[in-house]
């Protein structure tokens, strides 16, 4: 019994002694946009207390590099081996961030220069010859784009909102609005062929609709955007219209000058 009692407190320092050898290290980590090099990167730290999962860290990247549908891919900086774990990031490289599979290459050096602005500045203000300003046009309301929105697993199911400033002042209030409009809750956004749209900017960007859902995955179903979403006026209509009042006046003008 004494020789196993002394067993049992030799192992406890041993578990001990490895928790202490392997301390939690952090990556540092640049990410830069795919096929954009004017793109300056994003600078993340990459732990397992600030990203849990691998889709974690894509969520976060999808708020700091502009892409259409969010960074759904992240690959190395020639594009040749897509990272699909946290465990694959090393520390202290860059990778690229795209929103699909096909990657544009970037060559990093030119994307890490900056240039100077007094450098840029002289030049243009010594070799640019002056030139009288034009007179500033009139600035004219633009019409809010309208945005044709389908329930989840229901293309029946739909209306037609504008992307007004009052409804586009972030993406949290936009869901609520469209919660309101379409009588539901809405959590997430798709475009019709079930990519996700993680932001405001996915939806100026989208093909002119988006399909609302809650928490539930994207349903498939027939979200034809041609069959609903017509032009505010048809083209000529109004033309057309008045030749042929002009028709019907000259028409009886004719037949009073006849019974004269």
């Amino acid at each position: 019994m004494l020789f196993w009692r002394q067993t049992i407190l030799c192992q406890v320092p041993s578990s001990r002694h490895l928790s202490i050898t392997h301390p939690v290290v952090a990556k540092r980590i640049i990410f830069y946009k795919s096929g954009d090099p004017q793109f300056r990167g994003v600078r993340v730290v990459v732990n397992p207390r600030s990203f849990k999962t691998f889709d974690a860290l894509l969520d976060s990247l999808s708020g700091k590099v502009p892409l259409p549908f969010g960074v759904r891919n992240i690959s190395t900086p020639r594009g040749r081996h897509s990272i699909t774990r946290l465990e694959e990031l090393e520390d202290g490289e860059s990778y690229l961030c795209s929103h699909g599979r096909k990657v544009q290459p970037v060559d990093l050096d030119k994307a890490r220069r900056r240039p100077r602005p007094w450098l840029s500045s002289r030049s243009v203000n010594t070799h640019a010859p002056r030139r009288p300003a034009a007179p500033a046009a009139p600035s004219m309301p633009r019409a809010p784009r309208r945005l044709l929105v389908f329930k989840n697993g229901d293309p029946q199911s739909r209306r037609v909102v504008l992307l007004s400033r009052r409804v586009t002042q972030s993406f949290e209030v936009f869901l609520q609005h469209l919660s309101q409009v379409m009588q539901c809750p809405v959590a997430k956004l798709y475009a019709t062929d079930g990519r996700k749209v993680p932001s405001l900017q996915a939806v100026t960007l989208s093909s002119g609709a988006v399909v609302a859902a809650g928490r539930e995955p994207f349903k498939p179903g027939n979200y034809d955007i041609q069959k609903y979403l017509l032009p505010a006026k048809l083209p000529g209509i109004s033309h057309r219209v008045h030749r042929k009042g002009n028709a019907r006046a000259e028409s009886r003008k004719s037949k009073l000058f006849i019974n004269m």
